[in-house]
Order: C-alpha cells, then sequence, then structure tokens
C-alpha cells in the first residue's frame, strides 16, 4: 500500500513539546509581534495605580472541567509557568465549579470555566479575541474557544516575564496593576460578523479560520430576526434550507460569510462565521443533460490493505459525477478506470471526465488516502470542480484516538487541489460543509445532516466521531451516507432531526458494520438497499457478533445487501428490485455486465456468492 502523508499523533505531540518549552521560557524573551499569527493590536490598560504584591507561589491554577487532551496540556503550560516563576515544588489545581467561588483565594484562572471571573472577562472580549485581566486576588487568562485561550497563555506568559519582580522577602511577584486588562486579536478569526444578542452557550472552534458561537433559549421567530439583522448588514442569501422543524441558511458578503441554524428540538442557535466558499454558490445549479442517474459501489482491495475503505460514485444527469471518499491510496487507479468506464457509458467514447464534486466524509486515510494519489496521478486526465469536506482542528485531533492515517488540510490544499489545477490554472473549488446546507447539482441534491460542529459540548474520544453525514437524493432514491459515524454522532443526530428526515431506500452501513454502530439510526432509516462498505470475511465476523444489535437489524431488516470487496455494483436509478449490475472496473463497463449474464441476484455480494440467512434463503 503506498505511503500518504500522515499528521500523526507523533507531530502533535511534537508540536506541543515545543509550545510547553516555548512557554516556559524566562530569558530571553521577545515581545510578540504584532502581526504574528497568534494576534495583533494590543491594547492595555493604564500603566498607573496598585500593583500586586502576593508571591506567585500563593496561586493555584483553576480550569474547565472535563478537560480534553488539548485543553490540558494548555493549563500545564500554565502551572509549569507559574512553578518555574516561584520555584514551587507543586503548583495546585482543581477543577472548576460553577458557584463554589471563594473571593478570598489567589487564584489564576484559565480558560472558559463557566465561573463568574470567567464570564466577566470574556463579556468583554470579541469572539476573534483572547487576554488577560488582573484583580486583586485573581488572574483571569481566556478566550472564548481552546485556541484563543491558548494564545490568551502563550501572550500572559510572555507578559510576565518581563514583569516578575522580587518582594523584601526574596519572593517572585508579578508586577502587574490591579484592574489590567490585555487583549488582542486572534488573526486566524475573521471579524465584522452581525453579532446576535441571544445568551452564549459557548464558542467553538471550527477549524480553518471558522467558529461557532451556540445560542441557547432561541425561537423560530430569533431566526427570522438574525436573518433581518445579517440582510440589514449587507449579507445575501447563498443557501436557505428547511430540515424538519430546523431551519438553515447560508449568507455572504464580500469576503465574509455567515452560516446559521436553528436547532428546534434543543432551542439553540448556532451561527458559524468564517470566510466565503465561492463554491457554495456554484453548487446551485438547475438540471441540464439526459443521463441517466445511477450509483456505484466501487470495490475494495480489502483483502490487501488493513481493512476500511469506501467509495461511492453517483453519475449525475448531466453525465458528471459525485464521488464520496476513494478508499486507500492504491485504489486511485482503480477509481480511475471505474471512473473511465461509468463514463464512457454515460457520454460517449473519449468524453472529458468531469467530477462535479468529490465530498470527502472525514480525514482517516482508507476514505481520502485515494485523492491524494489520485491527484498526482490522473489529476490531468480528470476534471474536479469542487471538493467538499469540513475539516476539524488540533483540538479536536488532540483530543480523539485513532489519528494517525489522517489527511492534513495543509496537505489537501498543497498538493491535492494544485495536481488538480486544470490547464487554465484553475483549481478546484474547496468548500467547507456546515450543517443544513442542501447543493444541487446535475440533478441531485446533497443535503448536509450532521458535522462536528454539532457536537459542540459533547466529549469526543474516537476521530470517527467527527465524520460529515449526508443524504444524496437522486434519480427519485434516496441515499443516507453515514461514512465511519458510530454511537456518539448519530444518537445525537437523531436527537436533532425527525426521522421523516432520514428515511432513505439506500444506506451505507456505518464505519464499515463493526463496532460502535447504533440501531435506533437503521430502524429511523428504514433503508431497503444495504450498502455495505466491507469484505464477506469482517462482514461474517461482524454478523456472528451478538452485541452487534445493528448488524442484527440489518440483517433482519432489508431486501438487499451489497459487499465491496471482489466486484463493482451499480444501480441505475430509479432502481428496480434485483436489477444491480455486478462489473469489474479492470475488464468492462456496466453496460457490458448488464447484457452479459452476470446481473447477480438480490443476495449476491462478494465473491458471486449469496449470503446463508437463517432461513437457508439469499435476500
Amino acid at each position: 500500500m503506498k505511503k500518504i502523508a500522515l499528521l500523526s499523533m507523533g507531530i502533535l505531540l511534537t508540536v506541543m513539546m515545543v509550545f510547553l518549552g516555548s512557554c516556559n521560557q524566562l530569558e530571553n524573551e521577545k515581545p510578540l509581534d504584532s502581526d504574528s499569527n497568534t494576534g495583533s493590536n494590543t491594547s492595555a490598560s493604564d500603566s498607573a495605580g496598585a500593583r500586586l504584591t502576593v508571591p506567585v507561589e500563593n496561586y493555584s491554577v483553576i480550569g474547565p472541567r472535563n478537560l480534553g487532551e488539548f485543553d490540558k496540556t494548555s493549563v500545564a503550560v500554565v502551572r509549569n509557568y507559574l512553578k518555574k516563576v516561584s520555584g514551587a515544588d507543586m503548583v495546585p489545581y482543581e477543577d472548576a465549579v460553577a458557584g463554589t467561588e471563594n473571593a478570598e483565594q489567589y487564584e489564576v484562572i484559565v480558560g472558559n470555566t463557566g465561573r463568574k471571573e470567567s464570564d466577566a472577562f470574556l463579556s468583554t472580549l470579541g469572539f476573534n479575541q483572547y487576554g488577560f485581566t488582573v484583580t486583586e486576588k485573581k488572574i483571569i487568562i481566556a478566550g472564548w474557544t481552546s485556541q484563543t485561550t491558548r494564545a490568551a497563555i502563550q501572550f500572559f506568559n510572555k507578559t510576565a516575564n518581563e514583569l516578575v519582580k522580587e518582594n523584601a522577602d526574596g519572593k517572585k511577584v508579578f508586577n502587574f496593576r490591579i484592574g489590567e486588562s490585555q487583549v488582542k486579536d486572534f488573526d486566524t478569526y475573521l471579524d465584522g460578523f452581525p453579532k446576535w444578542s441571544g445568551k452564549i452557550k459557548g464558542v467553538y472552534d471550527s477549524s480553518d479560520g471558522a467558529f461557532t458561537v451556540v445560542y441557547s433559549g432561541v425561537t423560530s421567530a430569533d431566526f427570522d430576526a438574525y436573518t433581518a439583522t445579517v440582510t440589514n448588514a449587507g449579507f445575501t442569501a447563498l443557501i436557505e434550507n428547511t430540515l424538519g422543524n430546523n431551519r438553515y441558511a447560508t449568507y455572504a458578503n464580500g469576503d465574509r460569510q455567515v452560516h446559521f441554524y436553528y436547532v428546534d428540538s434543543k432551542k439553540e442557535m448556532r451561527v458559524v462565521w468564517g470566510a466565503k466558499d465561492v463554491v457554495a454558490s456554484l453548487l446551485q445549479t438547475e438540471v441540464t443533460g439526459t443521463v441517466t442517474p445511477s450509483v456505484t459501489q466501487m470495490n475494495m482491495k480489502y483483502l490487501q490493505a488493513s481493512g476500511g475503505g469506501a467509495c461511492t460514485i453517483f453519475t449525475l444527469q448531466d453525465g458528471t459525477f459525485l464521488v464520496i471518499d476513494g478508499g486507500w491510496a492504491d485504489e486511485a487507479s482503480l477509481l480511475y478506470s471505474t471512473l473511465a468506464a461509468l463514463n464512457e457509458d454515460a457520454n460517449g467514447k473519449d468524453a472529458p471526465i468531469v467530477i462535479s464534486a468529490w465530498f470527502l466524509t472525514h480525514g482517516h486515510g482508507d476514505h481520502t488516502g485515494c485523492i491524494y494519489q489520485f491527484a498526482p496521478e490522473f489529476g490531468d486526465k480528470v476534471k474536479v470542480n469542487a471538493v467538499l469536506c469540513n475539516d476539524v482542528d488540533e483540538a479536536q485531533m488532540m483530543d480523539t484516538t485513532h489519528t494517525t492515517d489522517v489527511l492534513s488540510r495543509e496537505k489537501l490544499q498543497s498538493r491535492v487541489l494544485n495536481y488538480m489545477t486544470d490547464v487554465n490554472g484553475n483549481k478546484p473549488a474547496l468548500m467547507k460543509l456546515h450543517t443544513g446546507q442542501k447543493l444541487t447539482f446535475g440533478g441531485a441534491q446533497l443535503d448536509v445532516l450532521f458535522t462536528h460542529e454539532d457536537l459542540f459540548g459533547t466529549a469526543l474520544k474516537n476521530f470517527n466521531d467527527l465524520c460529515t453525514i449526508v443524504k444524496v437524493t437522486l434519480g427519485g432514491n434516496r441515499f443516507f451516507m453515514t461514512a465511519d459515524a458510530s454511537n456518539v454522532e448519530l444518537p445525537a443526530l437523531l436527537a436533532e432531526l425527525p426521522a421523516s428526515v432520514l428515511e432513505s431506500e439506500f444506506c451505507q452501513m456505518g464505519h464499515h458494520g463493526a463496532d460502535r454502530g447504533y440501531k435506533p439510526l437503521y430502524e429511523a432509516v428504514k433503508a431497503k438497499y444495504i450498502l455495505y462498505p466491507n469484505s464477506e470475511k469482517d462482514y461474517n465476523r461482524d454478523m456472528a457478533n451478538s452485541k452487534y444489535d445493528w448488524c442484527q437489524y440489518i440483517k433482519e431488516h432489508h431486501d438487499e445487501l451489497y459487499l465491496a470487496d471482489t466486484y463493482c455494483y451499480t444501480f441505475m436509478l430509479p432502481y428496480t428490485p434485483e436489477s444491480a449490475i455486478k462489473w469489474n472496473a479492470s475488464i468492462e463497463k456496466p453496460s457490458d455486465a448488464a447484457a452479459g449474464s452476470q446481473n447477480p441476484p438480490s443476495g449476491s455480494i462478494g465473491y458471486g456468492d449469496t449470503i446463508p440467512w437463517t432461513d437457508g434463503k439469499a435476500r
């Protein structure tokens, strides 16, 4: 298997060690440049007035409860810094509990703790700002997100280095003025967005320079009011959608974009601010062309690769393609052969291959390795109009397991998009998907049902919990694409959308049918036809596990099920039962197979054999 460039946990840990080291330097520390990546436009209070006299060793550190690994590392930087300044053997630490504030305790309060001191300071900050403030007995260091809090810690440590003095007893003190506040702008985040005056539940870094503000106690009328606010600020609508009682909208103004949505079951409004995605307006096109649409589950080399892998190809009515994921890096040539065969059937021999959108559900190598290798090998033979994804940031990477074999956004931009640049110098557009967005192109409709932005406040453990879940509607059929989502995302999805929105004729089995499934999801989708991106061997293993109740449900409640370890399966749309075309992309086209004797019975999967069910019948 060819290697893809990885953003491994080892690299992350190395970065963190550099961060820890840089923040603990006390000698020869240079001040932050005003145009540095961590911030600009420092503001400070007047330096006159009473100053701190309490020794640094008297302070304890207070941090948010239920810290992830990223925030734990940030808090550790503060404790190590205080320890080094004071010479103390240990700096006490406590989890913040709202309502248990001790006004007499000397404390360094780090991050969005929910304590009144944190809330008061955060209320003075813009969402793109960070900094610290000093009271007689408290030092509050914070930003709205984990990333801005980390920047605030770096800023505080560097500022404090220049103010460390000894008192008459030889104890180290911070010579800050009581009442002093210093604030900087976090240059990664854009500003200039229309604000909402509702109650803030929290702020979440959505990565790629975007951030999400979650408001609680909101009504549908508030959504209308914010829509008016956005419109009055000069923003124009790109996308509007309704799913159940939830409402969604994407507006843009110049280089800025705001995506906001109302979640009825939680009475929340989530507002995502970031840079404008040009492709959002491009993928809103009327149907053109008369090609018969289809969907193809491409086979994977499960026997050669170390498990995993998925690729689904939608042939659209205009003869272009929607590709979802792709598989491992060594599936690149197979994907090209499959696209070439499908393209010849749809558009004729020697017609150019055009992918309208290539959607990546998450960064794992068994889903993104293919595009990484496909770009340099076939980027000059295939035109790709847009790449769709929703990356996660460093904090989510650190807070989850299974983060090796992950395609980074930097590699996606510097390698994949560059190799896919056409002769006119046009790169594929890169669009960051958000929940509720509806894209229509080539006769297909793609609804984004769930992203990692909907998991704000959820303790994450596995990188697969960060998948983007979509539903594709094409040719009169609906396809629920679960990717590797599991028993963290799927319950959250069901809590926010009614089953009527999820119902689909086709369903891709989540996480290749493996562990961490969620039976109620499949009960809600009610799919008749199952795309099972795995091998027959692993299928039999999972179906034999009595703890996998989602597998047992699928086994008992479907009409047709197709594996992906030997053959491609193409479903002409609208789909007629028992008409799936089994074919081999290396030697034939779907039309060749359909004209011959290889069209399988409905239960045929994998090696062309039928699954023996408990009643002895193939389904």
